[in-house]
């Protein structure tokens, strides 16, 4: 399962304080580490979502979906080479 961290701060003044190069908000309620981000994957309709190295599967929301798309252009229902 994925580590947990109880943070007593909104996702938006977190999101601002990490560095973007490292971290990404893939929905309102997720910020991940790019370097854990396996592939990011294109659903039948408009759903995508993120899948962690750990193996947990996040949504990704369709305001994000145009970011992380630049980020892992080619990761679209592949994994990413370690």
């Amino acid at each position: 399962h994925p580590k947990r961290h109880l943070v007593r701060t909104s996702l938006d003044a977190l999101e601002r304080s990490l560095d973007p190069r490292l971290f990404v908000r893939v929905h309102r309620s997720y910020i991940v580490r790019i370097a854990r981000v396996s592939a990011v994957r294109h659903r039948p309709g408009t759903r995508a979502e993120t899948v962690m190295s750990c193996g947990a599967v996040l949504p990704v929301s369709r305001r994000r979906r145009s970011l992380l798309n630049e980020i892992f252009p080619a990761t679209a229902s592949t994994q990413r080479s370690r």
